[in-house]
Order: C-alpha cells, then sequence, then structure tokens
C-alpha cells in the first residue's frame, strides 16, 4: 500500500496515529500505546522493506512441483 497506494497508506498512518493514546479502562491505562504494526512503532516508521530488497536471491525460483523429498 505505501508503494502502490500512497493516499490509502496516508489514511492507514493516520489512524495508527489516532489509536495511540489507547482506550481507557481498568485493564489498559490510557497512555499505554496501540499500534497497527506487530512491531510496535508508529506506522510510517515501520521498515516495510522484505529479504528480496535487502539482496537476498528466491533461489527456488518458485519453481515448486509438489515432489520435495522424492
Amino acid at each position: 500500500m505505501k508503494a502502490n497506494d500512497p493516499v490509502s497508506f496516508a489514511d492507514a498512518v493516520a489512524v495508527d496515529a489516532a489509536i495511540r493514546a489507547g482506550i481507557p479502562g481498568p485493564k489498559r491505562p490510557k497512555g499505554d500505546g496501540w499500534f497497527v504494526h506487530r512491531d510496535l512503532v508508529p506506522l510510517d516508521q515501520v521498515d516495510l522493506s522484505t529479504a528480496k530488497d535487502h539482496g537476498q536471491l528466491d533461489l527456488f525460483l518458485n519453481e515448486c512441483e509438489g515432489m520435495c523429498g522424492v
């Protein structure tokens, strides 16, 4: 979404920022912080690159025939 639909990504970043304060209540006090991404950092600061972006080769080239281990 960040690369292909920047408007939608900006909306997602806005939602992520809006929920940051959390939901007040006895189990989760306000200020603990809520995040959209599992790394628990603001969405606009998340490293969204893939292993391929870092130079990792796909040695299988998606050539699985379903005969693994034969």
